[in-house]
């Protein structure tokens, strides 16, 4: 059956005001010594210098110490880089992008981002002269980071380095939106000579020596919290003066005339991170000391302080009715349950141990560990308890769980999980986020809670604070630095990180107030001056990012930032642009007519987009109000996030708002013109929506509304004021139109509301979002009759799409129109060359259809479907089965084969590709006496029976696979549906649904599916052009399934399974799998590739997810990244042109890192077909060859044996000696271990049917 994991009470904490400084800091013993060079926190604070053009119209900004431009705006035509919709761009994909979609757009994320990459190069190599940058001194290994959105803009973070030393501070950073470079920001670009040495004269156990005289505390050797490295800092030069000569923007118009500025110096040092004898749990420090001189340059505590079914905390501890007080039996979701992971709604059908550890969360408690099976009736139930800190839940008065099943266990995993989803939807691609982020909870001491760089720490209650892990609001805050410090930009912003925190936790909990109840009795409060939050604003957290709650009801600017937050006032210095943000949402979006619904999911789209890429949010230097010139800003990188056609110089949708939000903080900039340009033709009325309850689900049905393009469908947990998950993204049809959200856990209330978009593609071209609506799954509850929309007046031309539509392949390939190609400078790297001696297996000629033969016809696209039906003997004269094929003409399915005549049925059948119908009959309406069918198809699992589903007579599943109707097929009375779908249902023939990862294609939860649903179209779109006329058929609105539960159910639930057709030779990239613990191909492919899964090694670059191997290998941490060992890359791919099948003969590749000459570095290759208890089979040893840092493609060659799960292992070491090479794991002496990277992939294959005869 299915069951339910949950926690008795939840307990969620908002809230948010600052607490005293003795809050801060639990041992001022090594605070005091805290230090950083004027000349040094001067950088942190850099300024900009307004100029005027030569020509008087306008300004322009140069950095006041560089004279080299802050930020640059490429003019149009000289802006586009990549193929797309904006501004001028006429640039078109062609083949020579080498992806696999041919002419169509790239999808592919990691390709997309590759792309990028080079062309940005390109173009900074042509226009370097202006910038005043040297390209030589961008794009080094590991020094480059991207972020590619859902609407394909891309953000790039390019550090500086000089002769291969990192120049910390100094970056490029540029965003592309709609194709076009959007903004060019050069950050603290100083010139160096290049005479400059970078060769130090101390040791870094001097450097550590010379912290440990500073502090008067000996460091622990062999304890430090990073790896010691030389770098470069940057610092003011006020000592000499410089003159800076005219220049040429790229917009081509002159800077005015010469004058003298001071400038940058640069000094190499020693960055060390010593651990001290007596050092709190509260530190983690790091130093910068000079590597000729010993000046210490910089020491500082980079812990960020926070400054003061289970049950959980929907807001704050503080025992305030509803949100404060633990409410029962919240889900948890993605928890694991043994080797498996429940769903969204904590419902799982599998035996196993749960503790709070999962997809996102992993939860040490101090008061001990936790365990619950599920062998007790209803599942894994972690209760609900009074009191606070170390009190075990409780079930029916019984303590379960162990010591560690706590108000803050259930609370923290929760949270963790939930804010981690948002932010999954959001920004889909963010590869920072496949990981489990560790919190420390009920530590030894009181009123904090910190960041120390990897991992979030919370405090037991006490000291006249309220347990800080049992609070919201302050999970949230802390979660938002781990966001902040692994997102595009790489780091934790300044002048503080503690804003965008803030933000992140105010637009989860939908409160301005950060952690509400922490202080109990005492409202919020920030500055010296102690401006209070009022009495009527409720917010007794440590801060209000809202000034109106305020008494002073002002905002809190950049000009009173410098009179009253002190030097370490990193909270009080980030409400300036916190509030920014939160008057965005409250005051000047409303001022341009959106309803708060809408302006909440708004901002919040726009804070997820912008805040990845910002380094710092405005400069405190800069004259009032124009804090927001310097570098990519805060205010830049809204009013980018905001843009939608590559061109910020004609304005953005609601650059107006923005602008003034910002500029009330005086943290805008005025070097653009401002105004409201773009999104045109946005819905002007709101959706009606209405939703019924199934088990485990919901299906929501809206109206159709003109010139919405598309719909997002958002679903909030625990209130409609909080932030939503992205269910998906729905493209409109003419009528009404239907969703299904399934895996939920039933009695919980969820929120829905349906946002209308004026574009196909993600952008902020929101229309009025629809009215809340709650519901509960599982809870009868019939919808609100909605009228059927009539056929719609023909609508104005759509906005053009991001990226041109693909035609479908059946389609005449057109002769594009001589325009402008692009061609990536350098081209993403090939995929690696086969065995040249190998040939590709004959394949017979193909059976007539419906043969029982089973050898497909590979030039025909023929696939394997497979089959499978268990049922008892005795009832074995009532099955039958039967597969049709849908015929376009006729527009009606024919049959395509039938059978049916044993007890344990398995056909397989060759299929072209097309639309199928399954159907599955029991004339005893048994629902197969409790027996039980699966479909398979191209290795992985296209449908199933559901386990809670009996006593039917007929089940009907519809796939398609390549060439797909674009709607449902007509479906005869005897096929009516009789309840809702629950995948991809269509009241209207020409809806399409794109389902995001939290749903599931069958109706029964998978706990490892080995069919999900793709972010890439298929190659064969089932978009009829408009061109051409539509020959699919059409579904009646009498056909309409109803939704009253007293009418009899005739047939099973249809779903309509797409199966993409793969181009030959395609490759498929692997996802983390975290249940296995490494990169999977969930679905048989050409080839499978680890893309940047494992690049790197352990804690060295670092490595995703180290060590990604099957069972217990691990991985050593000597050396240096890109210079001794690693892998980098693991490939298998099949050695034709056909997907990987049992027989064939593939070909492994390791792209790998070989340290000095190569000679003692050695690739040993392994197999195995039993990827959840390997035992692994050597296959070859490769020698890497090379010099220092070189990378190398290391091969080897294998047929693979009978099975559909496979993995392949490299284990890549060195070695001066010979090793026993039967066991994959190295066994060598210490000091060689210390450089082994060990890393395995886990592939699909498709059966081989001569393998089986």
């Amino acid at each position: 059956m299915i069951q339910q994991l949950g926690t008795i009470a939840l307990a969620l904490a908002i809230g948010g005001c600052s607490i005293a400084t003795a809050l801060m800091h639990t041992n001022g013993t090594f605070d005091s010594f805290e230090y950083a060079d004027p000349e040094l926190q001067q950088i942190s604070d850099w300024n900009v210098a307004e100029r005027l053009s030569i020509t008087g119209e306008g300004v322009y900004y140069v950095d006041g110490r560089s004279g080299k431009p802050a930020v640059i705006y490429p003019a149009v035509g000289d802006a586009s880089i990549l193929p797309g919709d904006g501004v001028g761009n006429r640039l078109l994909w062609t083949v020579g992008t080498s992806h696999d979609e041919g002419h169509g757009p790239l999808t592919d994320h990691r390709m997309l981002s590759g792309v990028a990459v080079d062309a940005c190069k390109q173009w900074i190599t042509n226009h370097q002269d202006e910038l005043g940058i040297n390209v030589e001194e961008l794009f080094a290994p590991g020094m480059v980071r991207t972020a590619t959105h859902p609407d394909g803009d891309i953000q790039l973070s390019l550090t500086r380095t000089f002769k291969g030393i990192e120049v910390v501070g100094s970056r490029v950073a540029i965003n592309i939106v709609a194709g076009n470079i959007a903004t060019v920001a050069v950050e603290q670009w100083g010139d160096i000579s290049m005479d400059f040495g970078v060769t130090p004269t101390i040791t870094a156990e001097d450097a550590l020596n010379v912290l440990s005289t500073h502090t008067g505390h000996a460091h622990v050797s062999g304890e430090e919290s990073c790896d010691s490295e030389v770098q470069i800092l940057t610092l003011t030069n006020d000592d000499d003066t410089f003159f800076v000569s005219s220049r040429t923007n790229l917009r081509g118009v002159a800077l005015e005339s010469p004058e003298v500025i001071h400038g940058y110096k640069h000094v190499l040092a020693w960055k060390v991170c010593p651990k001290f004898d007596g050092q709190g749990d509260a530190h983690s420090f790091k130093g910068y000391v000079d590597a000729r001189t010993k000046r210490v340059l910089e020491f500082k505590n980079t812990v960020h302080l926070f400054e003061a079914e289970g049950a959980v905390y929907p807001l704050s501890n503080d025992g305030m009715s509803p949100g404060g007080v633990a409410q029962a039996d919240w889900p948890m979701s993605y928890m694991l349950v043994g080797n498996s992971l429940t769903d969204v709604g904590g419902n799982f059908d599998f035996s196993g141990t749960a503790s709070f550890r999962g997809r996102f969360a992993r939860i040490n408690d101090g008061c001990g560990g936790a365990s619950l099976s599920n062998n007790e009736p209803g599942g894994i139930n972690w209760g609900n308890s009074g009191g606070t800190d170390c009190t075990r839940g409780r079930v029916n008065g019984q303590e379960v769980g162990g010591e560690g099943n706590t108000h803050s266990s259930r609370t923290m995993y929760y949270h963790v999980t939930h804010i981690a989803d948002i932010a999954s939807k959001h920004l889909p691609n963010a590869s920072w986020l496949n990981r489990q982020l560790t919190a420390n909870i009920n530590r030894d001491a009181n009123c904090n809670a910190y960041w120390n760089g990897s991992t979030i720490n919370f405090y037991t209650s006490g000291g006249g604070c309220n347990n800080s892990g049992e609070n919201v609001g302050i999970i949230a805050h802390e979660w938002g630095h781990d966001w902040d410090a692994y997102d595009v930009e790489g780091g934790i912003s300044f002048p503080s990180g503690e804003g965008v925190a803030d933000l992140y936790a105010a637009f989860y909990n939908g409160s301005s107030c950060i952690g509400r109840g922490f202080i109990p009795g005492r409202f919020c409060r920030t500055g010296k001056s102690r401006d209070l939050c009022k009495a009527s604003s409720g917010c007794t957290g440590v801060r209000d990012i809202d000034y109106m709650q305020y008494v002073s009801e002002s905002a809190h600017t950049m000009t009173w930032a410098r009179n009253n937050c002190d030097e370490n006032g990193v909270h009080c210095k980030g409400n300036v642009y916190s509030e920014a943000v939160w008057s965005l949402y409250k005051r000047e979006l409303p001022a341009m007519g959106y309803d708060d619904l809408t302006a909440f999911e708004l901002t919040t789209y726009l804070l997820y987009k912008a805040a990845g890429n910002v380094r710092g949010w405005y400069n405190e230097n800069a004259s009032a109000p124009w804090g927001g010139c310097g570098g990519f800003t805060g205010y830049r990188a809204f009013i980018t996030a905001d843009d939608n056609d590559g061109n910020l110089g004609n304005g953005t949708p609601h650059m107006i708002a923005i602008h003034k939000a910002f500029v009330d903080q005086e943290i805008a900039c005025n070097d653009l013109a401002v105004r409201n340009s773009g999104c045109a033709n946005v819905p002007d009325s709101a959706p009606k929506v209405s939703a019924a309850s199934g088990d485990r689900r919901v299906t929501l049905t809206w109206t159709e509304v003109d010139r919405a393009l598309s719909y997002d469908v958002m679903r909030a947990e625990g209130g409609c004021e909080k932030g939503k998950v992205k269910v998906a993204n729905v493209k409109p049809g003419n009528g009404n139109l239907i969703l299904t959200d399934t895996g939920l856990k039933n009695g919980f209330e969820y929120c829905y509301l349906v946002v209308p978009k004026a574009t196909l593609n993600p952008s902020s071209c929101f229309g009025k979002v629809s009215s809340k609506i709650e519901v509960k799954p599982g809870v009868s509850q019939l919808p609100i009759p909605l009228p059927i929309t009539p056929q719609p007046t023909p609508r104005p031309t759509p906005l053009p799409t991001r990226f041109p539509t693909p035609l479908p392949t059946r389609l005449p390939t057109p002769v594009p129109t001589p325009l402008p190609t692009f061609i990536p400078t350098n081209p993403p790297t090939p995929r690696p060359t086969r065995n040249p001696t190998a040939s590709p297996t004959p394949i017979p000629a193909s059976p007539p259809i419906g043969s029982s033969s089973t050898i497909c016809n590979t030039e025909n696209k023929e696939k394997i479907f497979k089959l499978e039906l268990i049922y008892a003997a005795e009832i074995a004269n009532q099955i039958s089965w039967q597969l049709n094929s849908f015929d376009i003409d006729s527009e009606t399915f024919v049959e395509y084969k039938t059978s049916g005549d044993s007890v344990r049925k398995t056909q397989r059948i060759c299929i072209r590709p097309g639309t199928y119908e399954i159907v599955i009959s029991d004339s005893g309406g048994t629902g197969m006496g409790g027996g039980n069918y699966t479909g398979f198809f191209r290795g992985g699992l296209a449908f199933a029976s559901d386990a809670n589903n009996v006593n039917w007579g007929e089940q009907r599943h519809i796939f398609c696979y390549g060439e797909c109707a674009s709607t449902t097929p007509s479906l005869s009375p005897s096929s009516a549906l009789s309840e809702l779908p629950s995948t991809v249902p269509s009241a209207s023939p020409s809806t399409e649904v794109t389902p995001l990862p939290s749903l599931i294609l069958s109706g029964v939860p998978t706990p490892s599916p080995t069919l999900r649903p793709s972010s890439k179209p298929s190659s064969s779109p089932s978009v009829v052009p408009s061109n051409e006329p539509s020959r699919r058929p059409s579904l009646n609105p009498s056909q309409i399934p109803s939704l009253d539960p007293s009418v009899e159910p005739t047939s099973s639930p249809t779903e309509v399974i797409e199966i993409p057709l793969p181009p030959p030779g395609g490759q498929q990239d692997a996802e983390f799998d975290i249940d296995l613990g490494v990169p999977r191909c969930l679905t048989a492919s050409s080839s499978c590739s680890t893309g940047g899964l494992v690049t790197g090694r352990g804690a060295m670059g670092p490595e995703q997810n180290a060590p990604n191997s099957l069972d217990a290998c691990t991985d050593g941490n000597g050396g240096d990244y890109n210079i001794s060992e690693s892998i980098e890359a693991i490939t298998v791919g099949s050695n034709t042109q056909d997907n990987m099948r049992e027989g064939d003969t593939v070909t492994v590749t390791a792209r790998v890192i070989c340290w000095y000459t190569g000679a003692s570095d050695v690739a040993d290759f392994y197999y195995t077909t039993n990827v959840e208890n390997p035992v692994w089979n050597f296959i070859a040893s490769v020698d890497c060859v090379g010099g220092k840092g070189t990378e190398q493609e290391l091969s080897v060659s294998y047929t693979l044996p009978g099975g559909s799960q496979h993995a392949v292992r490299v284990n890549y070491s060195y070695r001066t000696g010979e090793r026993d090479v039967t066991s994959s794991c190295v066994e060598a002496p210490a000091d060689q271990t210390l450089y082994n990277d060990v890393d395995d992939l886990v592939f699909t294959v498709e059966e081989n049917i001569d393998l089986l005869v």
